[in-house]
């Protein structure tokens, strides 16, 4: 199985993201933004802008973590300050969550952010088909699921937004980090049978529409898969069995293995530290996430 390397990021990329990322200008950050009124805070966004009015910017939409049960957007905000300061519009979003949010509520959520950022490039200066998603754990299974399901009826968006402007539910391309591709293999787990109502034998065909490989097609986004190989929540199979599937189908599919990270626990910079974070907040994975971005969206 191929992996990409982290390292192989580009000079120009690279010489990019690293001047923007240590200026001192902050972000702009829009707090609270709703993408659909019907649900109060629990449809809300932080729109994190680059410190320079541009038009025409690349953008990103976050989805935090935390089992579709836990967790808000403030979870994805250094990511969203890194991002925005190295040119990136960022938008981290809340969902409604278990059991507000049960299926297919998450997933209807994200998609009516992604449509409501779409159909106001105009107001944050950025280019509506250069939006990609990133995400992790949950995230990471709602980016996944949202990149390849364009489309499908029972997951479509029903926010006035998605109803009136027109805009695609679509992205240019999609990170998960650590995310679940398909539903069955976790059907032990409390989180997934409370997110989807139920067990295979009782919603089968839940299990399947809300499995990310299960729509997996030629003519897909391209997608970096971001995962650990020490992950006790969500093996790492998950992320290889997702990348030999959108491989198989000929889509551009990247997978970044991070040896000994875990979920949540990983290594340090330092030899024989660990700290609690996420994996795909690791140095190696930033640098393939804005090398992944500048080849797929192209430069701010």
């Amino acid at each position: 199985m191929r992996r990409w390397a982290a390292v192989a990021m580009s000079a120009a990329a690279s010489a990019a993201a690293g001047a923007a990322s240590t200026a001192c200008v902050q972000p702009e950050v829009l707090h609270d933004v709703s993408y659909d009124d019907r649900f109060g805070a629990a449809t809300t966004m932080d729109v994190y802008l680059p410190p320079h009015d541009a038009v025409g910017r690349p953008a990103v939409l976050a989805v935090h973590g935390g089992g579709w049960r836990l967790g808000d957007k403030k979870l994805e905000e250094p990511l969203c300050r890194r991002l925005a300061r190295s040119g990136f519009v960022c938008a981290s979003i809340n969902y409604r969550l278990v059991p507000d949010g049960a299926y297919p509520a998450a997933i209807q959520d994200t998609k009516c952010a992604l449509v409501f950022l779409r159909a106001h490039a105009d107001d944050y200066g950025l280019d509506a088909e250069r939006v990609a998603i990133t995400g992790y754990s949950a995230g990471g299974h709602l980016a996944s699921l949202v990149a390849v399901s364009e489309g499908v009826t029972e997951l479509e968006p029903d926010c006035e937004v998605a109803l009136t402007s027109g805009e695609p539910a679509r992205v240019a391309a999609s990170i998960p980090g650590a995310g679940v591709h398909e539903m069955r293999p976790l059907s032990w787990s409390a989180p997934v049978r409370d997110f989807l109502g139920g067990s295979p034998d009782d919603v089968p065909e839940r299990y399947d529409l809300a499995s990310p490989i299960w729509h997996v097609a030629p003519g897909l986004p391209p997608m970096l898969l971001i995962h650990g190989s020490s992950d006790l929540f969500v093996p790492v199979q998950q992320a290889e069995d997702m990348y030999d599937a959108m491989r198989a189908a000929g889509n551009d599919v990247r997978f970044l293995k991070m040896t000994g990270a875990s979920h949540l626990w990983q290594p340090g910079d330092d030899a024989g530290f660990w700290a609690l974070d996420q994996a795909a907040h690791n140095t190696d994975a930033w640098a393939a996430t804005i090398d992944f971005l500048y080849e797929t969206l192209g430069p701010p």
